[in-house]
């Protein structure tokens, strides 16, 4: 390259920004959030799989003139790529100093964000898209958000939020279920924003763009060096020639997000990186009759715009069965859109990764590599010979893909393309498959190409599969000895290791596939033979507006958006990794056990203590205090001795100047280990009688072994559910800040438990709880997950805190959180059910086994609440629960929202459809048969007053319409083989409050300034449930002041100590008990002075009291409920109350690939006089998506070593807004009040996870109607996560090979 520029020019939020030495390992994130202090932007996953790190890049395209803008994950952009570029965060749309942008003011007023931790980077794809589209479609909205993921809100509210942005009063109503997924228009049920029919040119302006980057980005070349690495952009074919012929062993970078990740995980630490993103024969897309030639180096998001403008020009050959749809439904479902952004055809393909949708495409269309060297131009087919292996293609290192040459398929040929994923949006293909077919004038095959994706090694076509129906008809006879093939050629080309589903789904693809054709030769344009229909949510919420004389100033039962939502949309609001640095600030890594159990022989640390920047290095040697650790039982190792009892479990740590230095030195520690026998599964635990002490007495009512012999019918069965990650989107962490005076250490973590955490650290310490102080401003999510596990964040740091004098700092990465971090039990239910002829319960003996891990954490709490929770919404006379908690080699598992009440109630339920089963009745026949009434007698003995559990479940059944809607799926049913649908309806009874008295306590301080206005510090963690919001409603309330003289800072153990932690839904009963207490003491105080004037002002009193020297600050503390429960003698009442519910789901199932779609789900709540009613809506909707993913997708597995076979969310899926019930109605019950609680408000925030049970009994029912049609049993029992596996393999469809498919 002649005269490179060897500066570095691009924009951040209007400013210039000039590098004279990139390092060209670095990337955008880091570069915002380090050197330009830039946090709006979040750093959830660094995967690329989140979108919280969503910015926009803008540029100028010479060849149409006009301003590009593209929403990317910062994550995976280098930030050497982005010279030319203009970058936008989420600081640069508003602020809440010079005002919010009009997508974050709807945001907030359309309760669109709790935790907060993701909403600046939804905030940025939609203002992407708004800078794309003025008006975009819901459709549109929706495929823009699949790469945002959120844990807390359940999606709704945030479509809502940017649909008042989108097209409105749609004429297409009727067409919009079909056709593309970017072309959908749908009308929605709107009931919670009041921003309906704002104007959106009072939102979002254009932003201006820098003049200066106006330039021809093709015409420059770059060369950047910094330490170890160089970074080249040449703009010819000929210097990219020319520089691999000098460096033969450079990298070539395209779209740099799978080099990203290499250089992540440190496959790649030093070299020469050659952009070609601005080659020009390696960005063009030309059209000519014969076909399409795409540039390597141009994106996916830019081949699928010009693609759809070439499907136009097709004159109606652009529809489905021609390759340009093929490679746009590909497309469609490749990654998400920032991904497709930035990744490129040229890395898609030569990764080389059986996984990439395209890949399939290009081969069964014939497509052609043009590759160039030094040796000239060539082109390859991409066929079997092209893909070597995982990661290679055939291509020598000195030649470079410079396009791909795709023909167009002729008339008589039919060419789709297939893909089945764990998750619908945004996944990898568990299978995908793409199939072309020509035939003759009598419609007799000429050829069929049969190509699949994630099968084999690497994309593969098969031959003779292929080769069976040439010259054959496409019958079902042809079609049979198709399938045939492909399983003989399965087992032999894969020597067998192919799963059952995945010949399953390939034998579907091509059962959907024939059909098409069939479609096609007979011209039926039936539109429904592919797959499930797809239409945008819409959502309705319906609740309790409070009375019209309540006074302006009383805040309680009114929806108050999030006191802190303006901070937290425009990326403001400060979480623990967006603390400043501290100027001599040092950073701990953890060298983690790579073994489930083995005894530590030897740790080499010689190596990594040399490294310039290491300053210590700890192990249980250096800890002053104790060194292990627990709730219940201090069974578990700061830093492991002698001996490891999983992997992720914590041997020693590195404390150096700077994170990467500490993960590098981490690395070069070398520890030798002799493996010791290891239990992974709770079944080897149970061979192996390995188990944690149980010590509770069971809970019995009656003998069920002596009434089952009276029963009329006796059912035994199993059910299990799996882990699940809780998935809060901030990393955890910690900040240790020694005070160096009398020893006192300041800790800023990622806590629900800030008592715990203080009690912890002090043990760990050796110095008095009185010297330590836990600060919490808020969390990124909780979920149970930051309760009792937070010592494996803080503990080394603060250990170094102390050791050095020096504040410390710990970021676990996403993939340490999922490899150390418990999750939610894995539970096995062994169940034996006796009961009468007309479905009533008789008898119940239940045995829990659990997935404890390797220590005890809170397992026994977990069983002792799942017994409790057992009975669901339905008496049995006879009841007998027995709990196991299997110790295991695995990271110990811990608390997760419903706390072992999901779990329990799971199994009940799934007893309920077994006895529905056997009698043949209807299940909500037996459900309601069944169900508890008011002054029913629960197992433990408790009478239930104030029983909403029959009111809730009348509510639904008729708001659902439920008995006319299930005749209709019986319809539906008769009338598709292979499509089924299911609809069911569940209730809910779920208890609130702590089993010990002396848990049921808050803290609360209230202080009142003499301007009037008062700050509350109290016991609980804002987390995103609006606890805080909440909190000030009720001091608004209690003090007859607006909530805007109400301020709340944080969570401190100095300011409230002894606290409980902030979990089991009682948090708003706790802490308001507390605050109203403290109130209450100054009211009394200032009514004298109230009494004496009482036209007077609030400020005017306070001054008053004032002067008389009465104190304006007063604690306080909450005590609700008298429950205690003895566990040795298993009596008492362990429940404050109750909280009750219904829920009616229909959902719709592919039987060929286990897909699924939640159609409608309706739900019905009684949870008292909500303090904010909208706020609640969010709980219940977040809630319920969350056990909806639990129910479905969520999967977890380990490895017969134990490793966790997922590392954040690229494999591990949770819902997106894609997968979302289609249409959500929420009612809240009115004239309901608790009492014996704040302002008769009752907990929300774990029951309306039970709901989403609802979703397994509704896929258990289409699942069912399948094995009728097939002639077998209704009683069968499913666990759960139903996965499209589990569906797919629970369906006995009958491929036509005249073999049954079982």
């Amino acid at each position: 390259m002649d005269n490179p520029r060897t500066t570095l020019v691009f924009f951040v939020n209007g400013s210039k920004v000039v590098e004279t030495k990139p390092d060209p390992s670095t990337t955008l994130l880091h570069y915002l959030r380090r050197h330009l202090k830039l946090t709006g932007t979040k750093n959830a996953c660094n995967q690329g799989g989140c979108g919280a790190c969503t910015v926009m890049l803008s540029w100028w395209d010479k060849a149409e003139r006009q301003i590009k803008h593209s929403n990317v994950n910062a994550c995976l952009v280098l930030v050497c790529n982005l010279h030319g570029y203009a970058v936008t965060t989420v600081e640069g749309v508003g602020s809440t100093r010079q005002g919010l942008g009009g997508i974050q003011t709807s945001m907030v007023e359309s309760f669109g964000l709790q935790c907060g931790f993701c909403t600046p980077g939804m905030v940025m794809t939609m203002h992407t898209l708004l800078q794309q589209k003025e008006d975009p479609s819901p459709g549109v909205l929706e495929k823009a958000l699949e790469g945002n993921m959120c844990r807390c809100t359940g999606y709704r509210p945030i479509v809502d939020a940017f649909r008042n942005f989108c097209k409105k009063n749609c004429t297409k109503r009727a067409e919009c279920s079909h056709g593309d997924i970017e072309d959908l228009c749908h009308l929605t049920i709107n009931g919670g924003s009041e921003n309906e029919n704002i104007d959106n040119d009072k939102f979002e302006e254009k932003l201006p763009f820098p003049e200066e980057l106006q330039i021809d980005l093709e015409t420059e070349s770059l060369a950047f060096r910094s330490g170890d690495w160089c970074w080249l952009r040449p703009v010819t074919l000929q210097e990219v020639l020319n520089l691999m012929d000098t460096m033969p062993d450079s990298y070539i970078v395209m779209g740099g997000t799978n080099l990203v990740g290499k250089l992540k995980s440190k496959q790649i630490t030093q070299g020469t990186l050659i952009s070609c993103a601005h080659v020009k024969e390696m960005i063009m897309f030309e059209q000519n009759e014969e076909g399409i030639e795409i540039g390597a180096a141009l994106t996916l998001g830019g081949i699928a715009e010009r693609l759809k403008a070439c499907a136009q020009s097709l004159n109606g050959r652009g529809e489905r069965g021609h390759v340009v749809t093929a490679m746009l439904e590909s497309l469609q479902w490749l990654a998400c859109q920032q991904i497709r952004n930035q990744a490129t055809l040229g890395g898609h393909v030569m990764i080389s990764d059986p996984r990439c949708d395209l890949c399939v495409v290009l081969m069964a269309a014939k497509a052609r590599a043009v590759v160039i060297s030094k040796d000239g131009r060539r082109e390859v087919h991409i066929d079997n010979h092209f893909f070597a292996s995982n990661g290679k293609t055939s291509l020598s290192p000195s030649e470079v893909l410079v396009s791909v040459k795709v023909p167009f398929n002729p008339a008589n040929t039919y060419m789709t393309y297939y893909k089945q994923a764990n998750r619908k949006g945004f996944d990898y293909a568990v299978l995908n498959g793409c199939f072309y077919a020509s035939w003759d004038g009598h419609g007799a095959f000429t050829s069929l190409d049969l190509c699949f994706g994630s099968m084999f090694e690497t994309t593969k076509r098969l031959v003779k599969a292929s080769s069976v129906a040439k010259a054959q008809y496409p019958d079902d006879s042809t079609l049979a000895s198709v399938c045939d093939e492909i399983k003989r050629e399965l087992d032999v080309d894969s020597n067998g290791t192919v799963s059952t589903y995945k010949q399953k789904l390939a034998c579907g693809f091509v059962i959907k596939y024939w059909r098409e054709i069939q479609n096609t030769l007979n011209h039926n344009k039936k539109a429904d033979i592919n797959g499930l229909l797809w239409k945008p949510c819409e959502g309705q919420q319906v609740y309790q507006a409070p009375s019209p004389g309540q006074p302006a100033n009383d805040a309680v039962g009114r929806s108050v958006p999030l006191v802190a939502g303006p901070a937290l949309v425009t990326g403001q609001a400060m979480f623990l990794d967006d603390m400043p640095r501290f100027e001599n600030e040092l950073y701990v890594h953890p060298i983690l056990s790579t073994r489930a159990h083995a005894q530590i022989i030897s740790v080499d640390k010689s190596a990594a203590i040399t490294l310039p920047g290491v300053v210590d290095f700890l192990d249980a040697t250096t800890v002053p205090g104790q060194n292990k650790w627990g709730l219940f039982a201090q069974d578990e190792p700061l830093f492991a001795e002698n001996e490891v009892f999983c992997i992720g479990q914590a041997i020693c740590a590195i404390v150096a100047t700077s994170e990467q230095c500490a993960k590098t030195a981490a690395d070069l520690v070398k520890i030798t280990y002799h493996d010791l026998p290891s239990i992974i599964t709770m079944e080897e635990a149970i061979a192996a009688d390995s188990y944690i002490e149980y010590t509770s007495h069971p809970i019995d009512c009656g003998d069920p072994q002596k009434q089952f012999p009276h029963c009329d019918f006796v059912r035994e069965g199993q059910v299990r559910s799996g882990f699940q990650e809780h998935f809060y989107l901030e990393p955890s962490g910690a900040l240790v800040v020694p005070k160096n005076e009398s020893g006192e250490i300041e800790i800023f973590t990622t806590s629900q438990a800030p008592t715990f955490c203080q009690t912890t650290a002090s043990q760990i310490l050796g110095i008095p709880r009185n010297k330590i102080v836990v600060r919490q401003k808020r969390l990124g999510g909780g979920f149970g997950g930051r309760e009792y596990r937070t010592p494996l964040m803080f503990g080394a740091a603060a250990v170094a805190a102390q050791r050095l004098g020096k504040p410390v700092r710990m970021i676990m990465d996403r993939a340490r959180d999922f490899q150390t971090t418990g999750k939610r039990h894995p539970f096995m239910s062994k169940y034996k059910a006796g009961f009468r002829t007309d479905g009533t319960l008789e008898a119940v003996s239940i045995h829990f086994y659990v997935n404890a891990g390797y220590t005890l954490d809170v397992s026994t709490a977990i069983m002792d609440n799942a017994c409790f929770q057992i009975d669901a919404a339905y008496k049995t006379p006879v009841f007998s629960v027995y709990g196991h908690v299997c110790k295991t080699n695995t990271p110990s598992n811990t608390s997760m929202r419903a706390f072992g009440a999901a779990e329990a109630v799971f199994v009940m339920e799934a007893i309920l459809c077994t006895v529905a089963d056997t009698v043949g009745l209807e299940q909500e026949s037996v459900r309601q048969l069944n169900m508890y009434k008011e002054g029913s007698i629960t197992h433990y003995k408790r009478k239930l007053e104030n029983c909403m559990a029959q009111r809730c479940w009348r509510d639904c059944m008729v708001q659902s319409n439920f008995e006319e809607r299930k005749q209709a799926v019986n319809v539906y049913n008769s009338q598709n083989k292979f499509k089924k649908k299911g609809i069911a309806v569940m209730p809910l009874k779920f208890g609130v409050g702590y089993p010990l008295r002396h848990q049921n306590q808050g803290a609360a301080l209230v202080n009142i300034y003499l301007d009037g206005s008062i700050t509350i510090a109290h016991g609980g963690v804002e987390m995103g449930q609006g606890l805080h919001t909440k909190m000030i409603q009720v001091a608004s309330r209690a003090l007859c002041v607006s909530m805007d003289d109400i301020y709340i800072s944080e969570t401190g153990t100095n300011t409230c100590p002894n606290t409980t932690s902030t979990a089991a839904s009682l948090s708003s009963d706790l802490q308001g008990a507390a605050i109203l207490d403290a109130c209450n003491k100054i009211k009394g105080r200032l009514r004298p002075y109230k009494e004496k004037s009482p036209t007077g002002t609030w400020t005017e009193w306070i001054n008053a009291a004032y002067m008389d020297r009465v104190s304006l600050s007063a604690t306080g503390i909450g005590r609700p409920g008298d429950q205690e429960w003895d566990f040795e003698k298993g009596v008492g009442n362990p429940i404050h109350y109750y909280t009750y519910g219904a829920a009616c789901t229909e959902v719709e199932i592919d039987c060929l690939t286990g897909e699924h779609q939640v159609l409608d789900t309706e739900i019905v709540m009684d949870i008292g006089n909500s303090l904010n009613p909208s706020l609640d809506v969010g709980q219940i909707e977040g809630g319920f998506v969350q056990g909806y993913g639990w129910v479905t997708m969520e999967e977890l597995k380990f490895s017969p070593e134990g490793h966790t076979l997922a590392c954040g969310p690229v494999d591990y899926k949770l819902p997106g807004v894609r997968n979302i019930p289609r249409r959500m109605k929420v009612s809240i019950l009115k004239d309901c009040p608790n009492k014996g609680t704040v302002y008769s408000s009752k907990g929300v925030g774990e029951p309306p996870l039970l709901l989403a049970i609802s979703v397994y009994l509704a896929l258990r029912k289409a699942v069912q109607a399948c094995r009728t049609d097939a002639g077998l049993s209704s009683t069968f029992d499913l666990d759960i996560p139903l996965t499209a596996e589990r569906i797919r393999m629970a369906c006995p469809i009958e491929i036509p090979t005249g073999k049954s498919d079982l």
